[in-house]
């Protein structure tokens, strides 16, 4: 069975993900450090519909890819410049959902983050 279930205005969502990466420097001997990485961990997300007090939750596997750019501003403090491709495969859904015992709903999701922070050393 497949259903199409359409998604009203006014839903919003949260997530909390819990993530153990790895990262690999990539030695250019320039001040450009380019890395690559990825990592696995637990993903959860809450979406609540406008003036309303039910809630459906997914959580599930999450993995990541990503790849970035570090460019040093002091023997410290470096700026940094990066891409993360986040998905959530087959996350289980549960909440206030009311469909036949014979049915299991699974949600998915896929990110592309784009981030700019601050790394500082230690």
């Amino acid at each position: 069975q497949f259903y199409i279930v359409p998604v009203p205005d006014g839903l919003d969502s949260t997530g909390y993900n819990l993530l153990g990466n790895v990262w690999y420097d990539i030695d250019t001997n320039t001040m450009f450090m380019p890395y690559v990485g990825g990592g696995i961990g637990w993903g959860y997300d809450v979406v609540t519909g406008e003036g309303s007090d039910e809630e459906i939750n997914t959580s599930g596997l999450l993995y990541q890819l990503g790849a970035g750019v570090r460019i040093p501003a002091t023997e410290t403090v470096a700026f940094d410049l990066g891409y993360r491709y986040r998905v959530q495969p087959d996350a289980k859904v549960s909440g206030d959902i009311i469909i036949d015992d014979d049915f299991q709903l699974k949600s998915s999701a896929t990110n592309h983050i784009v981030q700019a922070g601050v790394t500082v050393g230690f």
